[in-house]
């Protein structure tokens, strides 16, 4: 079991790392560094529900725990491809907005595209079985 953690956790502690170094100098409030900070965000808690739902089915605990740990898991890989795709779309467009929903009110496209994420991750928590 462990030898299967060893890359998760090896990631989880290099992400941590870029965290620290990231954290640790200044940096503009902009919305590509808000953006960043939410993918870190959500990356650290896709890794640690990864961990903890390994253990949880290695030692056979209850499967409604394991449910709720797959499901926050894919959850939150889901919710990072919807930030790194607005990510992209701030660096494409330089955009100057200094917060998120100023960012996704100053376009059309980034408004719908948030909206078919939200159908999304809702369609994955309560309609698709798992």
């Amino acid at each position: 079991m462990l030898y299967g953690l060893i890359f998760t956790i090896a990631s989880l502690v290099y992400l941590i790392v870029i965290m620290l170094v990231y954290y640790s100098k200044e940096h503009s409030k902009t919305i590509q560094g808000i953006l960043y900070r939410y993918m870190l965000f959500s990356v650290i808690i896709f890794f640690v529900f990864q961990i903890i739902s390994v253990f949880v089915v290695y030692y056979g605990l209850s499967n409604t725990l394991i449910f709720l740990t797959w499901r926050i898991s894919w959850a939150s890989c889901i919710l990072w491809y919807e930030l790194f795709y607005f990510y992209l779309v701030s660096f494409i467009n330089n955009d100057k907005a200094e917060s998120f929903l100023d960012f996704l009110k100053s376009r059309k496209f980034c408004m719908v595209m948030a909206i078919i994420f939200a159908v999304a991750l809702f369609g994955y928590f309560v309609i698709l079985p798992f």
